[in-house]
């Protein structure tokens, strides 16, 4: 399980999984394509990003590829630190 705050930082609740099921509701978007829009700007090496609906994404962990075998849950997690510095935070609009 992990969770993702609208600033793009992931807290990764479990061990270190291929897939991760992010519940992303609280992101307000409107539509899926909203949403997919929105992640795919966001996808990083080894990191990617699959829109499943307004209120779900899977974040999916290249585990296999040969560039990151050797990466420890330490080292997934500093990725993804630096990804959420590295990346706008959602806006909410007031309407």
């Amino acid at each position: 399980m992990a969770r993702m705050m609208l600033d793009n930082s992931v807290t990764v609740r479990t061990g270190l999984n291929a897939t991760y099921k992010i519940p992303v509701g609280h992101f307000g978007f409107a539509t899926t394509q909203e949403a997919t829009a929105y992640f795919q700007t966001r996808d990083v090496d080894y990191i990617d990003f699959v829109v499943v609906d307004v209120n779900t994404v899977l974040m999916e962990f290249e585990l296999t590829n040969s560039a990151v075998a050797s990466w420890t849950f330490s080292d997934w997690m500093t990725a993804l630190d630096n990804r959420a510095a590295s990346v706008s935070p959602r806006t909410l609009s007031n309407n």
